[in-house]
């Protein structure tokens, strides 16, 4: 919610539903990354009560989080756990097929806690690749050039202010704060990239003066993602806050997401009279030309534009982790 603490009503519906159809020897999986003792207190508990069954008896129950939306099926490994040995056979069966690699842990809790360590992994060198890709802009130094140095282009390295999973790093933090424990590193990290989306703001800032312009009534461009959810639509509510006219480019956009006037599934009508052209999805650098046909440029995260080209057109860059 709001307070970036976990809200459960939306799947208890959920699970009440699944466990009203529920019948004898049915398979439950559920995929999605679990607080410490969800599982047993809230989804195992609801299916019971809701069905009158019982779990490892009647049906089975089965958690095999993914954690993350960016590796090929066929390069993920899974952590799947079960209520008993023959779901677990079962959900084997089912996920083999799909490519994934699978690891296997006795109980739900462990399981649970192997996932929120995961993301907070992930958390913390998302983290520590924001706060290197800002001291090399203050450095005057191209953060993309030291990658290379260190034989480091990975994606894992490169400042993603636009991943979605960010939200589910709070979990952790929220078992962390039930058990009266206090993680110090895993809250920074949080942090830190909570606020590199107003450091994206003030790159844009920057860009729209070096062309004479400011950002109360600038017709900005986002090529990112209309999900709701993303840091993208963070970024976009931050910069309508300061006055700015905003477009978000997104060509697999849901249908609800298109109704509403300032998302475009076409890359021509979104950046049509724009100012500054924000790029906070890596899949636009290489083919959207019609980026550097406008005055000012935003923010590049990737280090792929090609600096001369803009300079010819009179456009101004603003990098994250680049030489400004």
């Amino acid at each position: 919610d709001e307070q970036k603490k976990s809200d459960c009503a939306a799947l208890m519906n959920t699970c009440k539903q699944v466990g009203a159809a529920l019948h004898t020897d049915a398979l439950v999986v559920y995929s999605g990354v679990a607080g410490l003792g969800f599982m047993e207190g809230i989804v195992r508990e609801l299916l019971e009560n809701t069905s009158g069954l019982k779990a490892g008896k009647d049906f089975g129950l089965v958690y095999c989080p993914i954690t993350s939306t960016d590796t090929p099926a066929a390069k993920m490994e899974l952590t799947v756990s079960a209520t008993d040995p023959a779901s677990l056979e079962a959900a084997t069966t089912v996920l083999k097929t799909l490519n994934f690699n699978l690891r296997f842990v006795q109980d739900f809790k462990t399981a649970e806690v192997a996932a929120l360590f995961t993301i907070a992994k992930q958390d913390a060198e998302i983290a520590l690749t924001n706060e290197l890709a800002v001291f090399c802009e203050g450095a005057a130094i191209d953060y993309f050039k030291v990658l290379d140095v260190l034989n480091l282009n990975k994606a894992s390295f490169k400042p993603p202010i636009a991943k979605e999973c960010s939200d589910e790093a709070y979990l952790l933090l929220e078992c962390a704060e039930n058990l009266n424990i206090k993680l110090k590193l895993p809250t920074l990290a949080r942090q830190i990239n909570h606020d590199i989306v107003k450091h994206t703001v003030n790159l844009t800032q920057n860009a729209l003066r070096g062309c004479g312009k400011n950002l109360r009534r600038g017709r900005v461009a986002v090529l990112g993602s209309a999900n709701p959810a993303s840091a993208t639509c963070t970024y976009v509510r931050l910069i309508e806050q300061k006055g700015a006219e905003v477009t978000v480019y997104d060509p697999a956009a849901k249908k609800s997401a298109i109704e509403e006037k300032s998302v475009k599934t076409g890359l021509s009508d979104a950046v049509e009279g724009a100012d500054c052209i924000v790029l906070l999805s890596e899949q636009h650098l290489e083919k959207d030309k019609v980026a550097y046909e406008v005055a000012c440029f935003g923010c590049g995260f990737n280090g792929q534009i090609r600096a001369r080209r803009c300079r010819d057109r009179r456009v101004h860059i603003r990098w994250s982790g680049k030489r400004n």
